[in-house]
């Protein structure tokens, strides 16, 4: 699993997870790519996408993680509640419950 960091010129920094197979080395070279464009560049990870102006970015940071390190760790899911059926509109009320005049 890799991590990528962007540094903007402003020391604000963007962090991604992705969950890509290839050898760090390999990664980076791809992500450097980003660096060499003059247009407006989408990267795309396991995290979500980032839209980035390359002429804004000072430096991106790469590294490899272990999966439990990840700043996206799975969420344990709730256990299913029992659902509570609505009662019948028709027995909401008594016919004796009726205020009459």
């Amino acid at each position: 699993m890799k991590k990528f960091i962007t540094f903007n010129q402003e020391s604000k920094s963007v962090t991604l997870v992705d969950d890509d197979p290839r050898d760090l080395s390999t990664y980076t070279k791809e992500i450097s790519k980003i660096m060499e464009s003059a247009k407006v560049c989408i990267v795309e990870s396991s995290s979500g996408n980032l839209i980035v102006k390359p002429s804004n970015i000072n430096s991106i940071l790469v590294s490899e993680i272990e999966p439990e390190d990840s700043i996206f760790k799975s969420i344990k899911k709730p256990q299913k509640s029992i659902d509570k059926k609505e009662p019948n509109s028709e027995k909401l009320f008594n016919k004796d419950d009726v205020i009459k005049d």
